[in-house]
């Protein structure tokens, strides 16, 4: 069966529209997230920025939302998240230079921060178990590293 082009124009208008007036709803609707989420930021409402910011991710990913929930999760203290957004943003094919430049500073600065701290343990008398999160890993004296948190 041959199909003109009315019919074909036709059935892109009936089936296409829709599709794309969808993926366009979602694009506006993202970005209306990303600017209150932005604005939250800059008040230092670091966990209202970051709901906004994941909504607006999840409507549509982006890099750009990646780098500004890592921003968040840092701001609040939450590092190990903040690292997994960031290096998300910077490994993304579609980040343009701006955002993988951000991305890559945000992984290095949490990088810093998330080297595994050194325990020192001491006892009196000494030979007590020495446990990290419930797993005997010496006696004392006994200094190692451990996972922060």
């Amino acid at each position: 069966m041959r199909l003109g082009w009315a019919r074909v124009w036709a059935l892109v208008l009936v089936f296409g529209l829709p599709v794309q007036a969808h993926a366009q709803s979602d694009v506006t609707k993202a970005q209306a997230l990303n600017r209150e989420g932005t604005a939250a930021y800059r008040a230092k409402d670091y966990a209202l920025a970051l709901e906004k910011f994941k909504a607006a991710n999840a409507l549509v990913p982006n890099p750009t939302f990646d780098v500004n929930i890592g921003r968040c999760h840092e701001k609040l203290g939450q590092f190990a998240q903040a690292l997994v957004h960031c290096k998300i943003a910077l490994n993304a094919t579609s980040a343009i230079g701006a955002t993988r430049a951000t991305a890559k500073k945000c992984v290095d600065r949490l990088n810093e921060r998330l080297t595994q701290p050194t325990l020192h343990v001491k006892s009196s008398p000494p030979g007590a178990t020495v446990r990290v999160d419930g797993k005997p890993v010496g006696t004392t004296p006994w200094s190692g590293e451990v996972e922060p948190g």
